[in-house]
């Protein structure tokens, strides 16, 4: 089996239990299904918008990317953590009586990383800027050795990655990620392997 067929979003879609994924790989050649079960993936992530226009929709799209630990202790935050679970297919995992007590997650759907990338490359809103105004507010876990910040650093280079290649593709070589995420030109005495 090759790489490239690990990567197809076609193979990913078979290894969950999804919604959308059966009729996307119905016909593989038929792109108007294609780009409207994505479509209809941002629709029903957005909250029936099209395009973000909330931190909440932003908030929803991060959450979907990257694994995002939601505190919602603090009663002021709660209804942060219910907006979510009620528009954005946050799914509730533990809820007490009054909501003293709220856990939540994100579905196991492969089209909604695709739909949420594509929605916030459309978007005016900071990703740093949106979880820095979380962190403030103790919401969101940062992790015990800078995970959250790790986890936007990767995936914002990935999304450079794919702005300067072809869009079409779902990955990114190896090579041009790390140039993304270092920021300049690799060099050939430290990463003369991945330069052909």
């Amino acid at each position: 089996m090759r790489v490239s067929s690990l990567c197809a979003l076609s193979d990913d879609s078979h290894r969950t239990s999804c919604r959308f994924a059966s009729r996307y790989t119905a016909d593989p050649r038929d792109r108007f299904v294609r780009t409207t079960i994505v479509d209809f993936a941002t629709h029903k992530l957005l909250g029936g918008h099209e395009v973000v226009k909330s931190d909440d929709e932003s908030l929803a799209c991060l959450s979907v990317r990257f694994p995002l630990e939601f505190d919602f202790s603090d009663p002021n935050v709660r209804s942060l953590g219910r907006k979510q679970i009620e528009h954005h297919m946050r799914l509730c995992t533990i809820a007490k009586s009054g909501f003293e007590v709220l856990f939540s997650t994100v579905g196991s759907e492969p089209l909604l990383p695709k739909a949420a990338a594509g929605a916030m490359a459309d978007c005016e809103t900071n990703p740093v800027r949106l979880l820095s105004t979380l962190l403030d507010k103790n919401c969101i876990n940062h992790g015990e050795r800078g995970e959250l910040v790790t986890a936007l650093l990767v995936m914002q280079a990935r999304d450079a990655t794919l702005k300067r290649g072809d869009k079409s593709k779902i990955w990114v070589y190896v090579c041009d990620f790390l140039e993304s995420l270092i920021g300049g030109p690799m060099r050939t005495e430290y990463y003369g392997s991945c330069i052909g």
